[in-house]
């Protein structure tokens, strides 16, 4: 038996983020009528390269979603050209945001990225966060000290193999990406945190193990 510790009010915002799950999540709550603030965005023209820019907002760890609001909120932390990857000439990914090819000048990109992070910081004025949680399966560059939402670039392996490394998160690791995001969201808010974590009920076709 679960006992809410909140409700969500008729006027209340909404933010989810996580997984494609939480993509799940505003459209059902939208359609309800609900103001989704997370679906409120103006990526421009990189956001307009893909069927559905709504995408990129998927982060498939807790430690995902934990740099994207740290960099959104804290943008001094945001590492910059250094976390997109050069896969060819004039062609880029961030795999932060998904394996979308860039294919546009890295200045195109950055200044994307930024509007990406603007919208993303929306999650300190919603009055409710949705968190769905996806993986335990993770990147992790060792160069940049940063876990990675997906794959990196199968070119990038080959050429520093001992750069990249699959880690699989432990019942503590998860606890400590929500405990470290929950203390994040507390020093950014200026109104109370009502905040619903769920996991994700989308099935996976196969696993790195």
């Amino acid at each position: 038996t679960v006992t809410p510790s909140f409700r969500i009010e008729e006027g209340d915002t909404i933010f989810a983020i996580g997984s494609c799950f939480a993509r799940n999540v505003e459209k059902a709550l939208e359609s309800a009528g609900r103001r989704v603030l997370s679906r409120e965005f103006d990526l421009g023209e990189i956001g307009a390269s893909l069927e559905d820019p709504a995408n990129f907002f998927n982060k498939y760890s807790i430690h995902s979603v934990l740099n994207e609001v740290r960099w959104a909120l804290e943008r001094e932390t945001y590492p910059g050209a250094e976390a997109i990857y050069e896969v060819g000439p004039g062609r880029y990914v961030d795999a932060q945001l998904g394996m979308a090819r860039l294919d546009f000048p890295i200045e195109t990109i950055l200044a994307f990225r930024h509007r990406y992070l603007d919208a993303m910081a929306a999650v300190a004025h919603a009055d409710v966060l949705i968190l769905t949680l996806g993986y335990v399966e993770t990147w992790f560059d060792r160069k940049l000290g940063l876990y990675l939402n997906v794959v990196p670039p199968t070119q990038l392996i080959k050429a520093e193999p001992e750069r990249f490394e699959f880690r699989v998160l432990s019942y503590g690791d998860v606890l400590a990406g929500l405990n470290d995001l929950h203390a994040l969201l507390l020093r950014h808010r200026t109104r109370p945190l009502k905040m619903l974590v769920t996991v994700s009920p989308v099935p996976l076709l196969a696993t790195f193990r």
